[in-house]
């Protein structure tokens, strides 16, 4: 993941490298930075963010491997995780908005997920859209697919968001 910005003569790239493979060993996840010198001033964009929200840093907190067998069948149970605090959190994939601005409560709000085949990686990110009375925003959630049961907490701020990436193997 990989953030341009510019200053006066330059161009930075700063971002996160992570290890996505189904190895045995995987290789720890690093900082990576990148820079170039440019010969006249670069002027920032005046065009706004389509969602500042999404811009937070992606904190994956969960990575679940589903078969192909698996992707068409994917509940997920959206509850609050402890003491309901009255949290608020949009839920996306892909960046998709699927909930928007969803208080997150002890009955559990269901969604129906399945993933595409073309795109083996799916993300879910928990936006946090206040912090509730008890910093930060939590949930818990319950994925359940054909064969297993999946028991997550994940946690948002207003600095970052919770992810939970599905990878889908043959």
């Amino acid at each position: 993941t990989m953030r341009l910005a510019s200053s006066g003569n330059s161009l930075q790239m700063t971002g996160r490298w992570e290890d996505h493979s189904s190895t045995l060993f995987h290789c720890p996840s690093t900082s990576v930075w990148l820079e170039k010198k440019v010969k006249e001033e670069i002027k920032p964009s005046t065009a706004e963010p389509k969602n500042k929200d999404l811009e937070r840093k992606s904190d994956i907190q969960s990575l679940i491997e589903i078969s192909s067998a698996e992707k068409d069948s994917i509940e997920i149970a959206l509850y609050d995780n402890g003491i309901v605090d009255n949290d608020t959190a949009s839920l996306y994939l892909n960046d998709s908005l699927l909930l928007y601005k969803q208080l997150v409560s002890a009955k559990p709000v269901l969604l129906y997920l399945s993933l595409d085949k073309l795109n083996p990686l799916t993300k879910l990110k928990l936006v946090a859209e206040n912090l509730g009375s008890i910093p930060p925003c939590t949930a818990f959630m319950i994925i359940t697919t054909k064969k297993k049961k999946y028991e997550i907490s994940v946690s948002s701020n207003f600095n970052s968001n919770g992810v939970i990436e599905f990878f889908l193997k043959e």
